[in-house]
């Protein structure tokens, strides 16, 4: 991979030269089908993972069999980097593609020793995994305050970055409902009924995973009223 390619993306655009040849050197991009383990758990302390095109789904099983969804990734978001800083066997997950995706991975060994001597690199390292802390309060303030429609509602806003300067948006969900609705904290039934609402309350139109929205500007103030983020909010994950 060129490094030009890694200077586009914020986490790497302040990394010194050297560490951008290092990088593009250890990178390795790939295509995967939906439905493919990418990483198992032990691969996960070793790997940092960048998406650059698709959704992954990170998540842990239980003892008992059931999964447990750790996070949902989609483009220029990424995975792997706590491990550089500290790898606890508790904190692994395991990585599955919900769709058609592109990414690239580089080893955690190489990433910590770049770290370790290209401050810059360190800082934006730093800062990602700050966003990343900052969006995951944002998910548990959201489970506190906000109902299942806002909920829905707030996720479809982020599909979109523009969304506030458009009208008679559509959206494709981009992976199961059932699953859309474990990430927001519900059950599957609960989910057809709140977005069942929500098309009633904001003015949207639901086919299938096909969402049309005709006035955006009335569910960002129906959503946005109960959250502490301030709309549009530039939140990682």
């Amino acid at each position: 991979m060129q490094t030009g390619f890694f200077q586009k993306i914020k986490l790497f655009s302040q990394a010194s030269p050297t560490s951008l040849q290092q990088i593009s050197h250890a990178a390795k991009k790939r295509l995967y089908k939906k439905g493919t383990i990418i990483l198992d758990r032990y691969q996960s302390q070793q790997t940092f993972l960048y998406v650059i095109n698709g959704w992954i789904k990170l998540f842990r099983e239980s003892s008992d069999g059931e999964e447990v969804i750790v996070d949902m990734l989609t483009q220029n978001h990424h995975c792997g980097a706590t491990f550089l800083f500290e790898s606890k066997e508790e904190d692994t997950y395991m990585a599955k593609s919900i769709s058609e995706i592109e990414i690239f991975t580089l080893p955690t060994t190489l990433l910590k020793r770049l770290v370790a001597s290209d401050h810059n690199l360190s800082l934006c390292l730093m800062h990602s995994i700050l966003q990343k802390q900052k969006s995951l309060s944002v998910h548990i303030e959201h489970l506190s305050i906000q109902n299942a429609m806002q909920r829905i509602g707030c996720f479809l806003l982020r599909l979109r970055s523009d969304i506030q300067f458009q009208k008679n948006i559509k959206l494709r969900l981009p992976y199961d409902k059932v699953l859309l609705a474990s990430r927001l904290g519900m059950r599957p039934e609960t989910f057809s009924r709140a977005l069942s609402k929500l098309s009633r309350k904001c003015d949207l139109h639901v086919d299938n995973e096909l969402i049309a929205i005709s006035c955006p500007l009335k569910l960002i103030q129906y959503v946005c009223q109960h959250c502490s983020q301030i709309f549009p909010c530039n939140l990682e994950g």
